[in-house]
């Protein structure tokens, strides 16, 4: 992500963000968000995470017995 800042700009490469494994996967993103903030970016909030309409249930299936086991070598 490049943004302007100024007469210069700020270049932001997610991958080397990454730390231990250990780690969140989403830390990247807050650490972005965190440094864009900081530059006065304005960013939209983030989309709410989707829901069933009420009266919709699912159920899980286990296809395990179906699929065929992967190996490595």
């Amino acid at each position: 992500m490049d943004v302007k800042v100024g007469k210069g700009r700020v270049i932001l490469r997610p991958a080397q963000l990454g730390g231990s494994r250990k780690t969140s996967s989403r830390q990247p993103q807050r650490v972005i968000s965190m440094l864009l903030s900081n530059l006065g970016v304005r960013q939209s909030p983030p989309s709410p995470k989707p829901s069933l309409p009420a009266g919709v249930t699912y159920q899980t299936l286990d296809i395990s017995g179906q699929a065929t086991p992967l190996h490595r070598s």
